[in-house]
């Protein structure tokens, strides 16, 4: 590890001094030879990088933790291996202590100051949840702690579970129980278990438990309470012990089961309490006056910006407005619109001798009639005209040839329908009908029954049905003779 100190990696970065010692490689404070600028070096140690499960792991999580930026997050510039096949991670500088170191310095924090702490953690972890990147390890030697005029800025690294960190009497106070049995499962509600009890340590002055081994941490997680921070101090707010409660219960059902709903918890915390937090944007910044632009002026530049805004729109809506009473110039060059053939009705002639277009037997190359529909049924006499009738004209044979009858075969005769064809003269009336004021005559066929007929009893005629005398029923039936009807 010493002899790392002052030594370059990939030719660009030079090895300061050692930050801590980690269980997966361990961080330096290094410069950027080139530019000068202060970065955080990460190399796995030489005894493991002759082992491909740890290179591969290294480079695995480091390249998981490049894909979030976040101001809360040790952000990653550079991930490789150097040309003596050294893996390293290079992040930016960090400015600051760890929060273990503040909380052993400091002893109990305000509430104030701790829940603001809380509360950029938490937005960290709700930024690594939208990549699916869970922290794993979290604990108070993996934030950064850097304060500038009384103002905590938090930033959290080293992403990665440790499945020996339960081992571990310094990790595993902050490990879920789950993450602590022979088939550990970690996700994001194990990162809000640490943070519970990072931030019962940072009210209370110590973990939430401790034991002389780590099985007896573990035998407390699962089966006893946390001491009350009324055992503590009693200058807390009545909301920040059941969040705490809250996130380090055993059962992971029971936590919050994201990180969104307790920065959202911790948020409104915060306010409650008085929390100094870092400015969100520099609109924030220009308001505590960090930029030498007051908010005066900073909302003097946005109403200028609004106005020229407005005016140039006021202008170009003037300007651009069209006439719409303004009509169109004829073109002197052009001529009237004409018909491609003159009308000469020849084409509506020939559309009125179609007829119905849902007669199947004028449509060309249709063998099928309509349903409910027979060609010809109209009356019209296909075969009159001679030559080939239209596709689907009835045949005598009970056959269809389509356009034509096979060769050799004798054309059908056309056979009329039956029955008793009625001629009407169009000046006259008709037979089927009654003239205006008159009655409907109807044959009724004689009876032929021996059977004496009763007297007809006499009916009442109808007021506009004149009176005739009614036959005699004596005397003889007359077939074919025609009768009044009261119809």
């Amino acid at each position: 590890m010493n002899d790392l100190i002052g030594k370059n990696i990939s030719g660009k970065y030079r090895i300061d001094s050692l930050i801590r010692e980690t269980e997966l490689g361990d961080f330096y404070r290094g410069t950027n030879v080139a530019t000068g600028v202060p970065v955080t070096i990460k190399i796995l140690a030489p005894a493991m990088a002759i082992d491909v499960r740890y290179v591969d792991r290294f480079l695995l999580e480091a390249r998981a933790a490049a894909g979030v930026s976040h101001r809360n997050i040790l952000n990653t510039i550079e991930v490789g291996t150097d040309d003596k096949g050294l893996p390293f991670a290079i992040y930016q500088g960090i400015e600051g202590d760890t929060l273990d170191n503040v909380i052993k310095t400091d002893g109990k924090l305000a509430e104030s100051r701790a829940v603001g702490l809380a509360k950029q953690i938490a937005s960290a972890l709700t930024a690594a949840l939208e990549t699916e990147l869970v922290h794993g390890g979290l604990s108070p030697n993996k934030v950064i702690v850097n304060t500038l005029d009384g103002i905590d800025e938090v930033k959290i690294y080293d992403f990665g579970f440790r499945p020996h960190a339960r081992n571990s009497m310094t990790a595993v106070r902050y490990l879920a129980p789950e993450q602590c049995t022979e088939t550990p499962v970690t996700d994001q509600r194990a990162d809000i278990y640490a943070l519970g009890s990072m931030l019962y340590e940072m009210v209370a002055g110590e973990p939430p438990f401790t034991g002389p081994t780590p099985g007896s941490v573990i035998e407390k997680q699962l089966n006893e309470p946390p001491a009350p921070l009324s055992a503590f101090r009693d200058d807390l707010n009545a909301q920040i012990e059941p969040i705490i409660l809250s996130c380090i219960a055993a059962d992971p059902e029971r936590r919050y089961q994201s990180a969104i709903a307790l920065e959202e918890d911790l948020g409104r915390l915060a306010e409650e309490t008085g929390a100094e937090l870092p400015p969100e944007n520099a609109l924030a910044a220009a308001a505590t006056g960090k930029t030498g632009r007051s908010i005066w002026q900073t909302a003097m530049i946005v109403l200028v910006g609004i106005a020229v805004v407005a005016a140039v729109l006021i202008y170009s809506t003037r300007t651009r407005q069209t006439n719409p009473t303004v009509s169109a110039i004829p073109d002197a060059n052009g001529s009237p619109v004409q018909p491609i053939n003159p009308a000469t009705g020849a084409q509506e002639e020939a559309m009125l001798r179609l007829g119905d277009v849902g007669d199947a037997s004028l449509v060309p190359n249709s063998n099928t009639a309509l349903p409910g529909t027979l060609p010809g049924g109209d009356g019209y006499n296909a075969w009159a005209n001679g030559g080939v009738p239209p596709a689907g004209a009835p045949l005598s044979s009970g056959t269809n040839f389509g356009s034509a009858p096979p060769a050799g075969s004798q054309v059908p005769t056309y056979i009329p329908p039956p029955g008793q064809r009625v001629t009407i003269d169009p000046n006259g009336g008709s037979p089927f009908m009654p003239n205006d004021g008159g009655v409907i005559l109807v044959p009724i066929p004689s009876n032929t029954e021996t059977t004496a007929k009763p007297t007809p009893t006499p009916r009442v005629p109808a007021a506009n049905i004149p009176v005739k005398t009614t036959p005699d029923p004596k005397a003889s039936p007359n077939p074919g003779a025609v009768q009044q009807s009261d119809a």
